[in-house]
Order: C-alpha cells, then structure tokens, then sequence
C-alpha cells in the first residue's frame, strides 16, 4: 500500500475476477475498485506500489504463464487516467517481482526472488547483482541512483540477514551482526539522516535491526509469545520519524500485530 496523502491511497492484491489484479483506491472516507488490464497470458496479480504523485504510481508483482509454476514479472502504471502495463524483463522461467521502491519517476527499483531491474524513464533493466549470495531478496528501498538498499536473508551456509548497497558502481554486503540459530528480515524503510530500519523474525521471536549510517545493530523489540515466534513483515517511517512495523504473533494461523518505536 502507498499513498500521495493521507486522502489519496492506493492498495494492491489479486482480484475476484480470475487473473485480473486487483487495485484500491481510498479518498479518505471509503474505498473503490479501480479497473486494471489483465496480464497475458494467463493473468496474474499485484503485491507492492510505489506512489510519485497522484497521477504517477507503480505496482509490480507476477503474470503467469502458460504452465503450472511458469510465471514472469509484472508492472503496471498509473497516468492519472487508467492502469497500463509496462513490458518488464525476466530472467528465470518462474520470475516475479515482490516490491518496488521509487525515489523518482525516472529511477525505480523492483527486486523478486533473484533478480533486480531499475526503470530509468522509458525502460526496465535488469541490473547486476552479487552472484555469492544464495538466498531471498525480500524489500528494496531507493533514495537515488547511487544509493539504493536490498535487504533479504541466506539460505547458506546459514540463514541470515543480508544487506546490499548500491553506490551507482558496484553492490556492496554490508553485514550485521549474526543471529543466533537463523535470522530473516522481511521489510526495509529508510528514516532520514542516512538511518534505516529493517523488521523480520528470528528464532527467539521478533527482529529488528537498525543502520545508524556506518554499521547495522539490533536494536530491542518486545516478542508477545516465545513458544509461538512472531514475524514482522514490513515497516514504515512516518514524517515525525516514528518507524510502525506489522506483522503476526506467528507463521501460521497467528494473530495480528504492529510495533512502534518509543521514539527517534
């Protein structure tokens, strides 16, 4: 979900319509259904927005294929008048994308399991990324063209965090520190000054580490039930600097939950 103002919301998901994404618009006072081409060739749906202004926003996420397990990945756009979908390459045969980050309506970024592509104003490209890194990339933040994050985990030798700078050349690890038994981070905002708050799950509950500018920390989050851990699935940061995270009190079949820092 993302917004232009707090009167001009967009949300993302898949539709009731077979195939057809499904896009919310909310002015403040209720919400409606806004009409979203369907992607060929077997449609498909949409999980993250980037809003630039009311008549600017993205959304990306996955078109299915011809076969069970085929699919490639998806973007759409908002003119201020109607959704259209963008051309997007893809490289594997089973390739979406999972969020999208904007810091101008001529750099965006768009990560999927493996893969990351930058719009530049008139084309998607699949940009190079670290070939040591086996694992998942989950949330990507944007604040220029030579400074953009990807955060996720690895699956080996252990699962971990893992953070990705990009300085406009090269892809940088940027490490914190190891989680005891696996660690996962899920979402990823920035808060101003240079500092980030990245939110997922560890073994002992909730994670929550923090980029002061130079190094990641973890920083001290209350866990509601140790034997059933909770997962934090996104964060953002308000205009007063206050980080919100969402997430469940477990995996399966668990009860909502929102985190808020005391102060910043």
């Amino acid at each position: 979900m993302g917004g232009a103002s707090a009167g001009d919301v967009g949300a993302v998901g898949a539709g009731n319509q077979k195939g057809v994404p499904l896009v919310l618009h909310g002015d403040g006072a209720s919400w409606s259904e806004v009409p979203t081409p369907k992607p060929e060739p077997n449609g498909g749906y949409l999980v993250d927005v980037a809003v630039l202004s009311a008549d600017d926003v993205w959304a990306v996420g996955l078109a299915f294929g011809l076969v069970e397990g085929e699919s490639s990945t998806l973007t759409e756009h908002w003119d201020g008048t109607a959704w259209s979908i963008v051309p997007s390459p893809s490289v594997y045969s089973n390739d979406f994308f999972s969020s999208v980050s904007a810091d101008s309506d001529t750099d965006l970024w768009a990560i999927g399991l493996a893969i990351v592509e930058r719009w530049d104003g008139s084309t998607w490209t699949v940009m190079p990324f670290p070939s040591r890194l086996l694992g998942f990339l989950s949330d990507v933040a944007a604040f220029g063209i030579d400074d953009v994050w990807v955060a996720g985990f690895t699956y080996a030798p252990g699962t971990q965090p893992v953070f990705e700078h990009w300085d406009g050349s090269v892809w940088t690890d940027v490490r914190g520190p190891t989680i005891p038994d696996y660690g996962q981070i899920m979402g990823l905002a920035r808060a101003g000054s240079g500092q980030l708050w990245a939110v997922g799950t560890q073994n002992s509950g909730v994670l929550i580490e923090r980029w002061d500018g130079s190094s990641w920390h973890v920083a001290n989050a209350p866990s509601p039930h140790r034997q059933s851990p909770a997962e934090m699935q996104d964060v953002v940061i308000g205009s007063d600097g206050i980080a919100v995270s969402v997430g469940t009190t477990a995996a399966n079949n668990g009860n909502p939950m929102v985190e808020r820092t005391c102060h910043h």
